[in-house]
C-alpha cells in the first residue's frame, strides 16, 4: 500500500496473511444499515489480523 509520493507500507505473513484496506472505520460500518449512508473519508484504514484460526475449532 503506498501513497501518493510512493512512501508505502509491506507487511508479511509465514505462512499467510489476513488484512484489508477500507475508505470507512469500524464505528462506520457498524452504525449504518446501507452503504450510501456511510461517510466520505478522506483517509484509509487498515487492518491487519494478528492471529487468525480456521472456521469450526482450534485445530482447523
Amino acid at each position: 500500500m503506498r501513497d501518493q509520493s510512493g512512501r508505502g507500507l509491506l507487511i508479511t505473513g509465514t505462512p499467510s496473511l489476513s488484512v484489508n484496506a477500507i475508505c470507512h472505520t469500524t464505528e462506520d460500518l457498524e452504525s449504518h444499515s446501507h452503504p450510501f449512508q456511510l461517510p466520505v473519508q478522506d483517509f484509509v484504514v487498515f487492518n491487519g489480523d494478528a492471529k487468525q484460526q480456521g472456521v469450526g475449532g482450534d485445530n482447523s
